[in-house]
């Protein structure tokens, strides 16, 4: 989250703050007049702010088809409590919700507080904690009808409890900037992954055979039929990380895999 946060053009600042972060980000490769900006929001936001915010973030690629512009309004959304935006009566967040992850051309909503939103090429990155008592009690009551708990990938620790220290390491500023410079690297990636060798055979002996492991718990049924959407949205997350050449190799998809079940 420091990593992302630190290569971000973060909502709400001056015009003198962003050009300085503009400036210190074009020593990473950024150039703005060719490539979408991290847009990057954190803890407390009220759901019609995020429709308002994600509007404001809206980018053409300048590098698409004049008759066929592709727009991006993608935003990252991290936040330290899932209650903090999302709660038992919030029907309208969910829905909105459930259509960032379709990532349609364009969506529109109404708010109560302003004018429509019109959001062209909506994704939303959605990164939050909470402990699994919150996390029920705060899902909306309708959450796995309408797709929403499908569309999540939760990832639990089980483990023992960790340690207290009286003082924690900080993370090697080597590897950290190593990393910043990763991210900075796949954030200025543009245009259309495909699939490698031997890729479609794998996908289609596994989705053939019903992607085994299948869970077989009854509220998982909705998830199950999106799981292969989910893998292909892992697999390209691996191959981005891995190497520049959009492609997905057998070596991504078996990444993926292995993640996703675990």
């Amino acid at each position: 989250v420091i990593l992302l946060d630190s290569l971000a053009l973060p909502f709400g600042i001056s015009k003198e703050e962003a050009g300085a972060r503009q400036a210190s980000l074009a020593d990473m490769g950024f150039d703005f007049s060719d490539t979408k900006p991290i847009r990057v929001l954190q803890d407390k936001i009220t759901p019609e702010k995020l429709l308002v915010d994600m509007e404001s973030a809206t980018y053409m690629d300048p590098n698409s088809p004049i008759d066929n512009p592709i727009f991006d309004s993608s935003v990252s959304l991290i936040t330290s409590e899932f209650g903090v935006l999302m709660s038992r009566e919030n029907s309208n967040l969910q829905a909105w919700l459930t259509d960032f992850w379709d990532a349609k051309d364009k969506v529109s909503y109404r708010i109560k507080t302003g004018p429509s939103q019109l959001i062209r090429g909506a994704a939303l990155n959605w990164i939050f904690g909470s402990v699994p008592e919150s996390f029920v009690t705060n899902m909306p009551k309708d959450a796995t009808e309408q797709g929403l708990t499908s569309r999540i990938i939760a990832v639990h620790y089980d483990g023992p409890p960790f340690a207290k220290k009286k003082k924690y390491p900080m993370v090697d500023e080597k590897l950290q900037e190593q990393l910043r410079k990763d991210l900075a690297d796949i954030a200025q990636t543009r245009g259309e992954f495909v699939l490698g060798p031997k890729v479609d055979t794998f996908l289609d002996d596994w989705f053939s055979a019903g992607m085994p492991p299948e869970p077989n718990y009854p509220l998982m049924d909705s998830y199950n039929t999106r799981r292969h959407s989910h893998l292909m949205k892992v697999a390209v997350c691996v191959a981005a990380a891995r190497h520049r050449e959009k492609v997905i190799f057998l070596a991504d998809i078996e990444s993926a895999k292995h993640y996703l079940l675990e």
